[in-house]
């Protein structure tokens, strides 16, 4: 027997030419053993060529992102079955299922977020409207309580459907320390899971800081010159939708007077405060986090007459 933690003279083999040979052993195992498997049967393999840059597939049944919901996504491969010991996970053409009595997950709660919205996608050709369920569970005992049922119609599509689920005050939490989302997917051979998306509000968004600042707008060549108190509504281009908030660095020049601009989202009334300062006669820059809404539109509204420059920084979403 050969000890790899040390070399010897007797053997001639150190720890080096040990692991050398075992290397060249795999080596030559793996070049006389058998072919590798094919790709796994729900791989599409006819898909069209597409750029090396682009997205390999972009569909989806999924629901538009909400601005202000972090979202957290499932695929049936996710879930295990309640009783592993009859049947694994199956593949059924549009999604998962387990024969016996269903397919389960967990997910955890990001800090002090309320569940507020579940989104199954499900084939159901059943014949028959299933329950999915979305419980709670908490590190007290192993029991779990209901939180929102969604009831997904039968079809007579094999394609997968989205059906959403909603919470409500009384129970979207918040949940207690180390709570989490379990699913509860009865899958058949006529009801195949696909997948499943949870939208969370108050916590777990994630920050994108930009490598360089995008120009977003600048009225020195759309618009001219603010008025002073003068609003323009302006859409914000290049922030993904569902964006929650845009780091914005907001740029005022040309103005004779120091003032303040007033930022923010179209839909809303006019803040009591400035989102950025306007100096005399210099370049004044100021870094400010603004609230996005669906249609990413905002107000822009200098005290001074001044010209307001937009450069995205980043964004929470």
């Amino acid at each position: 027997m050969v000890k790899f933690g040390c070399d010897t003279e007797a053997t001639g083999l150190g720890r080096r030419g040990a692991l050398a040979g075992l290397f060249a052993f795999a080596a030559a195992a793996t070049m006389a053993g058998p072919a590798m498997a094919g790709p796994a049967p729900n791989v599409r393999r006819s898909a069209a060529a597409r750029s090396p840059a682009a997205s390999p597939d972009t569909d989806t049944i999924a629901s538009p992102p909400t601005p202000g919901y972090a979202y957290r996504t499932l695929w049936y491969n996710d879930f295990l079955p309640l009783d592993p010991s009859a049947n694994a996970r199956t593949f059924g053409g549009a999604g998962g299922f387990y024969s016996d009595t269903g397919l389960q997950a967990a997910v955890e709660i990001p800090a002090g977020a309320l569940l507020r919205s579940v989104e199954w996608f499900v084939a159901n050709t059943s014949g028959s409207n299933m329950a999915f369920y979305a419980q709670i569970w908490t590190p007290t005992d192993a029991y779990i309580t209901q939180v929102v049922t969604t009831i997904v119609p039968s079809s007579a599509s094999s394609t997968p459907t989205m059906t959403l689920g909603l919470t409500t005050s009384d129970n979207w939490g918040p949940y207690p320390e180390g709570s989490k989302i379990v699913l509860y997917a009865p899958t058949t051979p006529t009801c195949l899971l696909n997948g499943v998306r949870l939208g969370f509000t108050g916590g777990g968004l994630e920050t994108n800081i930009r490598p360089a600042p995008l120009k977003l707008y600048d009225s020195a060549t759309t618009g001219g010159k603010f008025a002073a108190g003068e609003t323009r509504t302006i859409t914000l281009p290049g922030v993904p939708a569902g964006t929650t908030a845009v780091i914005l660095r907001i740029i005022t020049t040309g103005s004779t007077a120091a003032g303040t601009v007033k930022v923010f989202p179209a839909n809303q009334p006019e803040p009591d405060v400035g989102a950025a300062d306007i100096g005399a006669n210099t370049e004044s820059v100021t870094e400010a986090t603004i609230y996005m809404i669906a249609n990413r539109q905002v107000k822009i509204r200098p005290s001074r007459a001044a010209h307001v420059r937009f450069d995205l920084v980043g964004w929470h979403r």
